[in-house]
């Protein structure tokens, strides 16, 4: 079996060299894809598992994730998106959202490096193997991955979002019918207020504790995922604030959550 020195400074992983000479650059690109050849040899002959596997994802998660979050930190990772010529186009309250928020970024850059390595090992159990000839180094390969993974976890986020206001409007329309029908009958030059008017009055009430248990519960999450997406101190206080918020808002009671 061939022996991979893991612990030696010229590691696959690390981010560069101080010197950056068109002659160096040569140089290291040759070293960088003999070193990938002899690790994903190694890979091989372990079949993705055990030690060898182990050490090579710490290592190779460690920097995706470094290098995926400072994507997100400052609007990169759109241009990673187009680059990769993925029909996917951030928008601006999307790029602001990873821009401010660590737990956001921490959250899709774990589940894109975790499917990224997932992918790897699949396609090289499988047959379809990565190779150095192919033109990418596996540092490449792995951050390409990722902005794939990246983006189908994004496409995810949207479709559940898109849920839950389609849930919050059909619950707003049916308490604006109510409010629409008690108000007539005092008042007949009552103008009509939009669904999506109300909701947002209906929404600016609450605290941001309150809205984000809302939201959670019409996307369909369970007291436990609401508890860990916001910080909740468990299920039961989730549950317990969202029989409340149901008791005393009859629109809120037409929500098809779920209720565990």
């Amino acid at each position: 079996m061939t022996t991979v020195r893991w612990d030696r400074p010229d590691t696959i992983f690390e981010t560069g060299s101080a010197t950056s000479t068109p002659a160096r650059g040569i140089v290291a690109g040759v070293e960088e894809a003999l070193a990938d050849a002899e690790v994903y040899e190694v890979l091989l002959e372990v079949d993705f598992s055990g030690p060898a596997w182990d050490r090579f994802a710490v290592d190779a998660a460690r920097y995706a994730l470094g290098v995926l979050s400072a994507w997100m930190s400052t609007g990169q990772i759109s241009q990673e998106v187009r680059a990769k010529r993925i029909p996917v186009s951030l928008n601006v309250n999307e790029l602001h959202r990873f821009a401010v928020d660590a737990e956001l970024r921490d959250e899709f850059a774990n589940i894109a490096v975790a499917e990224a390595l997932r992918s790897f090992r699949d396609q090289g159990r499988s047959g379809s193997r990565w190779s150095a000839q192919g033109g990418a180094s596996l540092k490449t390969w792995i951050l390409g991955a990722c902005v794939f993974a990246f983006v189908n976890e994004l496409k995810k986020v949207r479709r559940a979002r898109e849920r839950h206001l389609k849930a919050l409007l059909a619950a707003a329309r049916a308490e604006q019918q109510r409010v629409e029908q008690e108000q007539s009958l005092a008042d007949p030059a009552f103008d009509e207020v939009s669904a999506s008017e109300l909701l947002r009055a209906k929404l600016a009430e609450f605290t941001l504790r309150d809205r984000n248990i809302v939201w959670g519960k019409a996307a369909g999450r369970s007291n436990a995922e609401i508890a860990e997406l916001f910080g909740e101190r468990s299920p039961r206080a989730v549950a317990e604030r969202w029989t409340n918020l149901r008791a005393s808002n009859e629109w809120i009671r037409r929500l098809n959550a779920k209720e565990s």
